[in-house]
C-alpha cells in the first residue's frame, strides 16, 4: 500500500510448527496460515513482521517442520520486510540463534539468546518513518537463571541497584532487570517484542488448554515491566487480548490448537504506528483455517441423523451423552467425521464418577475398592466376590 506514513508492522507469535492436535499432524494448516501471512504482506505493504517466540513445538523440531518455516521465512525475506523473531520457551535458543548474523543481511534479525554477561545487551532494530525512528527490543524468553551472570557485575549495571533489585529472585525481578539496564529513552517511541507470561496485578490473561502452565504462577511478570513503550508485542499465550493497557498484547495462535479454543477468532494483528503520544492502530486480520476445530455435544443417533449427510472436514471432538453404552461408536463418527479428534461419554453416570468426593478420608481400601465395583458394574458385589477382593487385599498387604 502506497502512501503509508506511519509505522506499519505485523504481530505474531506461537506458531509452534510441528505440533500436533490429539495425534494428528498440523503441518499441512500451518502451511496454509504462513502462506495467507505472506499475502497479506504484499497486500498491506508492513515495514516490519514481528514473531514473539515459540516457532517451533519442540526444541528439536522435525525435518518437515523446519521445512515448512524456511519456506516461510524465504517468501517474507522475498517481500522486502524486515523481519524480526524472538525464541520462545519452547524454542532452543541456541539453535534458533545459529546463523543470525547471516541472516541480518537480508533482513532478518533473530534473538535466540538472552542477555548472560554483563556485556551482553537486548538486540534492538532501528526502523525509520515520517515521524522519525522507532525502536524495536527484542527480549527472548527469559528465566532468572538464564541472566544470572548479566549481573554478577554490579558496576556493569547501567542502571541504579534499586532500580535493578535482585534480579535472580524471581522471573519478574529478572525481566524488569534486564529491561532497566538498557537505559531506554521513553520520550521517543519504542516496542518491546516479549515471550513472557505477564499479568495485570492479579489478574491473569484467558488461557487454552493447549498452553502449558506453570504450577503456582512463579513464572508471572508484572505488566508494568513494560507498560512505558509504546508497543508490547507478546507471545507466550495462545488466546489474543490486551493485558492491562491496550498496547500490551497478546496476538495469539494463528491457528487453534485445542478444542478449548474453538470460538475463537484466530487473527494476524496489524498495528500502525503514529506520531509519539498518539495511540497505535491495531486492526485484524482473519486468518481461514483448513480445517476449523469444532465440539459436537449430543446422543448418538441424534448426531448420526444430523451430520451423516454433511461432508465435513472439520477436526471435531465428539462428547456422547447417552445412558447406555453406544456400541462400535468411534469407528461410526469416523465415517461421518474423518477428521475426528476424540470421543467421550458425559452422563450421570460419568458425572457420578467425576464429581462425587468422599467427605471422610479415612475410608478402609476394602471400602473404597467396593465402591469402585459398585460405579463400574451398577451393582454391589455378592459375598463370593468381597471374599475374594479381601483375600487380594491381605495378600498384598503382607508382601
Amino acid at each position: 500500500m502506497q502512501g503509508v506514513i506511519v509505522m506499519r508492522f505485523f504481530h505474531m507469535s506461537d506458531l509452534h510448527i510441528g505440533k500436533q492436535l490429539h495425534e494428528r499432524s498440523l503441518l499441512d494448516d500451518q502451511r496454509h496460515v504462513l502462506t495467507r501471512v505472506v499475502e497479506y504482506v504484499r497486500e498491506y505493504s508492513p515495514d516490519a513482521v514481528i514473531i514473539a517466540g515459540d516457532v517451533y513445538d519442540k526444541s528439536l523440531p522435525s525435518a518437515e517442520a523446519v521445512t515448512v518455516f524456511d519456506d516461510f521465512i524465504v517468501n517474507l525475506a522475498d517481500t522486502g520486510t524486515t523481519v524480526m523473531l524472538i525464541s520462545g520457551n519452547h524454542d532452543s535458543a541456541e539453535r534458533l540463534n545459529y546463523g543470525s548474523r547471516i541472516f541480518t543481511k537480508s533482513n532478518i534479525h533473530v534473538a535466540g539468546m538472552p542477555p548472560r554477561n554483563s556485556g551482553d545487551h537486548l538486540k534492538s532494530v532501528v526502523l525509520k518513518d515520517e515521524y522519525g525512528e522507532v525502536t524495536f527490543w527484542l527480549m527472548p524468553f527469559i528465566k532468572p537463571g538464564y541472566v544470572k551472570g548479566v549481573f554478577a557485575d554490579e558496576n556493569a549495571v547501567g542502571a541504579s541497584t534499586d532500580a535493578v533489585g535482585d534480579c535472580c529472585s524471581s522471573y519478574d525481578s529478572a525481566v524488569h532487570a534486564v529491561i532497566a539496564r538498557e537505559n531506554i529513552d521513553y520520550s521517543e517511541r519504542n516496542v518491546i517484542v516479549s515471550h513472557q507470561f505477564y499479568t495485570n496485578g492479579q489478574t491473569q490473561p484467558s488461557r487454552t488448554d493447549s498452553e502449558t502452565i506453570s504450577v503456582g504462577g512463579i513464572d508471572n511478570v508484572d505488566v508494568s515491566a513494560v507498560k512505558d513503550f509504546d508497543y508490547a508485542a507478546l507471545g507466550h499465550i495462545h488466546r489474543g487480548q490486551k493485558v492491562g493497557y491496550d498496547y500490551v498484547r497478546y496476538c495469539g495462535t494463528m491457528l487453534k490448537y485445542s478444542v478449548s479454543e474453538r470460538e475463537d477468532n484466530k487473527a494476524l494483528l496489524m498495528v500502525d504506528m503514529k506520531e509519539k503520544g498518539k495511540p497505535a492502530e491495531i486492526t485484524e486480520l482473519k486468518l481461514d483455517a483448513l480445517h476449523d476445530v469444532r465440539l459436537i455435544k449430543g446422543k448418538f443417533d441424534e448426531i448420526v441423523r444430523q451430520y451423516s449427510d454433511k461432508n465435513t472436514n472439520d477436526y471435531v471432538s465428539v462428547v456422547l451423552t447417552d445412558e447406555n453404552e453406544v456400541y462400535n461408536a468411534r469407528q461410526t463418527l469416523i465415517d461421518i467425521f474423518p477428521n475426528l479428534l476424540s470421543v467421550s461419554v458425559d452422563n450421570s453416570r460419568t458425572n457420578r464418577e467425576y464429581v462425587e468426593e468422599y467427605d471422610d478420608v479415612n475410608v478402609s481400601l476394602d471400602e473404597l475398592f467396593a465402591e469402585f465395583f459398585r460405579r463400574m458394574q451398577g451393582r454391589d458385589m455378592s459375598d463370593d466376590e468381597r471374599r475374594a477382593m479381601e483375600d487380594v487385599i491381605n495378600i498384598s498387604c503382607r508382601q
